[in-house]
C-alpha cells in the first residue's frame, strides 16, 4: 500500500517508492524489538542490524566495543579518507519506542545502503550505526577516534536524528561550512525539499560544541558534518522521548524525502575543505540578509563561549562589531 501511495502521491518511480517502503519496514522492525536503552537492548538492536546488513550482501565491521559503546558500519566502495559517512544511532531512551528517535533514521540508512550497493560513486559511501547516542554520543565519538587513527578521516559526515516526520531540515552547519559548501548542500539536496533556517546556522556556527547529535565529534575534529532532522509546523516534536514516539508518528512522504537526500549526498562529490568565511552565515536565503543578529565566533572572548552578538548591524561591515555581517 505504501508503495502505491508514494508512487502516486510523490511522483516516485515504483522502484524508488519500494526503497522508501523498505525504510519504513526496517524502522518498524527495530521498534518491534522493544527497549533499546540498556546494554542488552542495544546488543539486541545491533545484532538485528548486523543480520539485515548480512542479508543485504554486506560484510559489516564493528569497533569491537561493549554494548552501548560500539559502532558498526558498512561501505559502498573501499573505505578511505574523504568518504561520505551517514550515521544513524540505534539506541533509544528507556521510556520510548523510539520510532522517530531514531528507528526511522536506521531504516533510511539501511535502505540507502541497499539502494547504492554495487554502484560506482565519486567517493566511498559508508553507513554507520552508532550506539550510546542518548547518553553522550558515545559510539560516534569512538568511531571518529578510530577513523582518525586509521587515516580514514571523512570528507563529509551526515547524522540523521528525528527524521521521518515534518519538513526535512539541515542543522549543525558548523565552522567548516563556507559559502560554496552551503550552496552545494542546498543545490544537492534541492530547495525547497530541505530547509536551513538562518537561526540554526548561526547557532551551529557560534556554538559547535553544543550540538546534540552524532555529527558533533566530527565537527569538533574539524570535519565538515551536518545533522539532518525533521521539523514540525511549530519546530517541536512533542512526542520526543515519550511513550508516544511510535510508528504512527512516521510519515511515509518524509521517509521518502529523507532517503532521497541521503542517496543524493552519497552520489555527489563531497565539497572541498575550505574554511568558512565571515560572510557564510549570509550565503543562503535572501530573507536571511535582513536578519538583525550577527555572530562573530572568531573574535570571541573565551568566557563568552564562542559568540559575540550585535543587534541591528545589518548586512554590512560594522566598526563596532567587526566583520560580523560580512
Amino acid at each position: 500500500m505504501f508503495t502505491t501511495l508514494l508512487t502516486l502521491g510523490l511522483g516516485l518511480t515504483p522502484a524508488w517508492a519500494q526503497d522508501a517502503e523498505m525504510a519504513i519496514s526496517e524502522a518498524a522492525a527495530l521498534v518491534k524489538l522493544g527497549e533499546r536503552a540498556s546494554a542488552v537492548g542495544q546488543l539486541r538492536a545491533r545484532e538485528h542490524v548486523l543480520g539485515r546488513l548480512d542479508e543485504l550482501g554486506f560484510t559489516p565491521r564493528c569497533l569491537g566495543l561493549a554494548p552501548g559503546l560500539d559502532a558498526c558500519f558498512v561501505c559502498v566502495g573501499e573505505p578511505k579518507a574523504g568518504a561520505f559517512w551517514s550515521l544513524s544511532h540505534i539506541d533509544a531512551v528507556p521510556q520510548a519506542p523510539g520510532a522517530i528517535d531514531n528507528a526511522a533514521a536506521v531504516g533510511v540508512n539501511l535502505a540507502a545502503a541497499a539502494a547504492l550497493r554495487g554502484e560506482r560513486l565519486p567517493q566511498p559511501a559508508c553507513f554507520a550505526f552508532p550506539e550510546g547516542e542518548e547518553v553522550g554520543l558515545v559510539g560516534a565519538g569512538d568511531l571518529q577516534h578510530t577513523l582518525s587513527t586509521e587515516g580514514l578521516t571523512p570528507g563529509l559526515v551526515l547524522s540523521m536524528d528525528l527524521v521521518g516526520h515534518g519538513t526535512l531540515t539541515a542543522n549543525g552547519l558548523g565552522p567548516r561550512w563556507g559559502d560554496d559548501s552551503l550552496r552545494w548542500l542546498l543545490r544537492t539536496l534541492g530547495e525547497p525539499t530541505v530547509s536551513s533556517p538562518f537561526v540554526y546556522r548561526a547557532m551551529s556556527r557560534a556554538f559547535p560544541g553544543m550540538e546534540r547529535s552524532d555529527h558533533r565529534p566530527f565537527t569538533q575534529a574539524g570535519v565538515r558534518a551536518l545533522h539532518l532532522m525533521g521539523r514540525g509546523p511549530d519546530g517541536i516534536f512533542w512526542r520526543y522521548h515519550t511513550p508516544q514516539d511510535g510508528m504512527d508518528q512516521v510519515e511515509p512522504a518524509a521517509m521518502a524525502r529523507t532517503l532521497d537526500a541521503v542517496v543524493r549526498l552519497a552520489r555527489a562529490s563531497c565539497p572541498g575543505r575550505t574554511a568558512a568565511s565571515p560572510r557564510s552565515l549570509w550565503a543562503v536565503g535572501a530573507s536571511s540578509r535582513r536578519a538583525s543578529l550577527c555572530l562573530a565566533p572568531w573574535r570571541s572572548a573565551p568566557w563568552w563561549g564562542s559568540a559575540r552578538c550585535g543587534v541591528g548591524c545589518g548586512p554590512r561591515r560594522s566598526a563596532r562589531w567587526g566583520a560580523c555581517c560580512g
